[in-house]
């Protein structure tokens, strides 16, 4: 801040009366101008007079300074500027005066007493106009720092008023964060007495949402911890969205329909082992349906079944089925399904003659008109010489036999 100061003229006389004229006209002439209107308050006594016409404390010269309680009035540089300098962390209220030299009117000339009030470390300038001969800084009154004891209880819970843990804080002025405890409550003291701080949560306990909104202003008290909550924060839930569930789908086709079943094993959370058939019977279907399946890789294995052979595997998108492992290998992606049919072909005679026509002639004969015994029968003469002699000696027979019968159907004709 920057004070232009006016010299006052002061005039002495032998007599009362010229006394009295001069000091009235003293009062009419002197006058303190201040640029920036805060500090200086008043003018009143002059500066008093030693025998060397500086009193005690007085700083003489062209340059100096003085300093009490944190408060410096300085002297230098610029001729006529007095600079003061409050250096506490609370106001300073100052008395000084300066006493005019050569460049004042005459020799009793002085600023008067001089009232500044400064802010924390603010500084003061005060311009004379003229050379000062001397300067005096009377008294200092510094404001007494208030104790760092007031505190701010903050208190976090859930939409169904319980009190939540883990939540974080910042408070204005305090160095560190603050976490609420399983009260759900966390106590910051220190603070300045009777000041209004902002208070905001930066992070919100696991599972839920910063409050909204996220700071708010408080008044510390000096009842610090030991008071109820003085601030309260409320959280919800987060909503999360789930991810959208799949499905698999294995069907069974045989070749020809039958009620031969099929066992299949699998892996992947969410499938089991299971088995299908493809026939008319629902006591076992040909379809298998797996549903609510989280994206990821699944497979499904068909066991070997005797008499049958596994002709394809065929998916649809997201799947790859494999005939010689038997196995169909699904990636499902969310919300998607994946279908995939096994397809099983009996193979040919199975349990039955070259031709597939069924069970073999009973009676031990190969059919025919008249009827051929069937080697097969003679389980004693099965590859051997004379099972083939056998053979041909039975059907040389029955060869003759039929020509006679013959023979003698034309004879009896």
């Amino acid at each position: 801040m920057n004070h232009s100061v006016q010299p006052a003229t002061a005039r002495t006389g032998r007599t009362l009366l010229a006394l009295g004229a001069i000091l009235s006209l003293l009062l009419t002439l002197f006058s303190v101008t201040i640029s920036s209107p805060s500090s200086v308050l008043a003018a009143g006594d002059h500066c008093p007079g030693g025998e060397n016409g500086a009193p005690p404390g007085a700083v003489n010269g062209a340059e100096g300074d003085s300093s009490e309680q944190g408060v410096t009035i300085t002297y230098g540089g610029d001729p006529g500027v007095l600079t003061i300098m409050n250096t506490n962390a609370t106001d300073a209220t100052v008395v000084f005066c300066a006493k005019g030299g050569t460049g004042f009117d005459d020799d009793g000339k002085n600023s008067g007493e001089m009232i500044a009030t400064l802010g924390p470390d603010e500084t003061q300038t005060f311009e004379f106009g003229t050379e000062i001969s001397y300067f005096v800084l009377y008294d200092v009154t510094v404001d007494e720092v208030e104790e760092d004891d007031a505190g701010i209880v903050i208190e976090k819970l859930d939409e169904q008023d319980e009190p939540l843990a883990g939540a974080i804080f910042t408070v204005e002025g305090k160095d560190g964060v603050f976490t609420t405890g399983a009260d759900g409550q966390v106590c910051v003291d220190g603070l300045p007495q009777d000041t209004t701080l902002t208070v905001t949560e930066i992070q919100a306990p696991a599972g839920y949402t910063i409050a909204d909104p996220a700071s708010q202003e408080v008044e510390t008290d000096e009842d610090g911890c030991d008071d109820s909550a003085e601030v309260t924060f409320v959280n919800t839930l987060d909503v999360v969205e789930q991810p959208e569930l799949g499905s698999i789908t294995i069907i069974k086709n045989g070749v020809p329909d039958g009620a031969q079943d099929f066992g299949f094993t699998t892996t992947g959370a969410g499938l089991s082992s299971f088995s299908l058939d493809d026939d008319a019977d629902a006591t076992l279907s040909n379809e298998q349906d797996f549903t609510d399946l989280a994206a990821g890789t699944y497979t499904v294995a068909e066991s070997a079944t005797a008499g049958w052979t596994l002709t394809s595997i065929v998916c649809s998108t997201g799947g790859a089925g494999d005939a010689a492992t038997r196995t169909a290998t699904i990636t499902l992606v969310a919300g998607a399904n994946v279908t995939c049919t096994f397809l099983n072909t009996q193979i040919t005679g199975s349990g039955n003659l070259p031709g597939g026509g069924g069970p073999p002639p009973r009676g031990g004969t190969l059919g025919g008109n008249p009827p051929l015994p069937n080697t097969a029968m003679l389980p004693e003469l099965t590859g051997s010489a004379p099972a083939a002699l056998a053979a041909l000696l039975m059907l040389f027979g029955l060869g003759a036999g039929a020509w006679v019968t013959a023979a003698e159907v034309r004879r009896r004709r």
